[in-house]
């Protein structure tokens, strides 16, 4: 699979009800609505997200209310992964250093995430969400972000190959603890096709969808021609 493949499925894991946001750091708000696009083969059943403009201009002020809520906890996935130092880093009066280093994953690994707490944010009215974007020209072709998991800081470093290894660029105990989102990540060597990505400001990781069921989508009964309105999409039932 590739590292994209491999992405994907460990945030679904995480998530079953939502989809992950790729890539990683892409800007997404609650109203944005695009497109959905396969990824990785006809079969794949992996799909990416992909903004086209936001329904909230278009909405009154009470339909579009949103409302929030934390969540605690971190999204990791660091096994085989190491830091090395470049030099012998100290901490001066307490303070930590910022250190270069490699981060090395041994010859199976493919995939590094650390997301950090961070919350959800939806539409507080679904059922006047629903109804108006029934209306809307827009949901003739395109599907609308109705809730947005967000995180404070993240990062992700995905591989086609296992054996990567990659510079890395920032405080020494986030280096160690594979905190890819508190440190300046950037490629310096690859092994197969590296994507290192990471975020130092709060942004989407998952996202949940509406959209018109005869899309296919929602449904994997192709005998059905009816405009069954809108629905939620589950990435459990994406053809």
């Amino acid at each position: 699979m590739s590292g994209f493949d491999n992405y994907y499925d460990f945030m679904r894991d995480e998530d079953v009800s939502a989809y992950p946001v790729w890539p990683i750091g892409t800007p997404i708000k609650v109203g944005d609505y695009g497109t959905l696009e396969r990824r990785s083969g006809l079969l794949s059943g992996r799909y990416q997200f992909v903004r086209f403009s936001n329904i909230n201009d278009r909405l009154t002020e009470a339909t579009a209310e949103l409302e929030r809520e934390p969540f605690t906890g971190e999204v990791v996935q660091d096994s085989g992964v190491s830091f090395e130092a470049s030099a012998n880093a100290e901490t001066i009066a307490g303070a930590p250093v910022e250190v270069s280093g490699r981060l090395v994953a041994d010859g199976e690994t493919k995939l590094a995430v650390h997301f950090e707490t961070g919350y959800i944010e939806r539409f507080k009215r679904m059922d006047a969400i629903v109804e108006a974007f029934q209306h809307d020209p827009a949901s003739a072709e395109y599907v609308l972000v109705t809730e947005i998991r967000v995180a404070q800081t993240g990062g992700a470093i995905v591989s086609d190959e296992g054996g990567w290894s990659v510079g890395a660029k920032g405080d020494l105990k986030a280096l160690e603890a594979i905190k890819l989102g508190d440190a300046a990540v950037a490629l310096a060597s690859r092994s197969g096709a590296v994507a290192a990505r990471n975020f130092h400001q709060p942004s989407a990781i998952f996202l949940k969808l509406y959209g018109r069921g005869w899309f296919g989508f929602s449904q994997l009964d192709a005998t059905k021609d009816e405009d069954e309105g809108i629905v939620e999409l589950h990435p459990d039932l994406m053809p």
